[in-house]
């Protein structure tokens, strides 16, 4: 069942959710409903880092500025027409990146939607986190693992004999901070180790603060961090590593 119905209020103590809740593997017929709330959560985080990308961002700030200078300059009517050219880029910045987040979304999740089984079968393992609500189970979160390949980013001195990489890690928006996440990373870390992999990895947006808490919570450590072509190719370090060691 979605989770798109069902709020905080309807589930309204904190012992409902952590008593009913339970975590197997993904079916097909799940795939819908993992698929929304995991771009539901992309679209989240990607909200933010748009603030990050260009309002915090004082190397872009400082070119739309001297653009916005010499516009004003060359059309006349002072400061009126630096507002007016400022405010005019950083539309066109933010029209520009909200089409470029949102293929980004479209690009990770279609397999999801066209292909789910085989999606599925992509990866090592994949689960649900569900919860019972009058009688129907409610699929309110997901997370997942997959192979460490060549082409990763992610922690290049490490193969995949040893290594695996956590992700789709998402909450339904109207669920978190009830622990969920919490339970389904636990579950995960320990069957990482029952398949008895060496090291966790994952990488994340470094605009994904509760998700940075969590990991650390849990011992994940921040390995590095690469920036991405975005805006004219001026980023900032926006995604960021991190790895867990399972083994002494």
């Amino acid at each position: 069942m979605s989770s798109e119905e069902l709020s905080r209020s309807q589930v309204s103590r904190h012992e409902d959710i952590m008593q009913t809740l339970r975590i197997r593997e993904i079916k097909i017929d799940d795939m819908p409903t993992v698929r929304n709330i995991v771009v539901a959560s992309m679209q989240s985080h990607y909200s933010v880092t748009m603030k990050e990308v260009i309002l915090k961002n004082y190397r872009l700030q400082s070119i739309i500025v001297v653009f916005s200078t010499v516009i004003s300059t060359y059309l006349g009517y002072g400061i009126l027409m630096f507002l007016l050219a400022y405010i005019q880029m950083i539309i066109v910045l933010y029209v520009i990146g909200f089409f470029s987040f949102t293929h980004d979304t479209y690009t990770r999740t279609r397999g999801m939607k066209r292909k789910p089984m085989e999606t599925i079968n992509s990866f090592i393992k994949f689960w649900v986190a569900e919860i019972e609500y009058q009688g129907q189970w409610y699929i309110i979160g997901s997370i997942g693992y997959r192979k460490l390949t060549l082409g990763d980013k992610l922690l290049s001195d490490l193969d995949s004999s040893t290594a695996i990489v956590l992700t789709k890690l998402a909450v339904s928006s109207k669920l978190r901070r009830n622990g969920v996440g919490n339970r389904l990373l636990d579950h995960a870390l320990n069957q990482a180790i029952e398949m008895n992999y060496e090291f966790v990895v994952l990488e994340c947006l470094a605009t994904q603060y509760a998700a940075i808490s969590l990991y650390e919570k849990f011992g994940f450590k921040e390995k590095n961090g690469y920036r991405i072509p975005a805006l004219f190719g001026i980023s900032s370090k926006l995604v960021l590593t991190f790895f867990k060691a399972l083994k002494d």
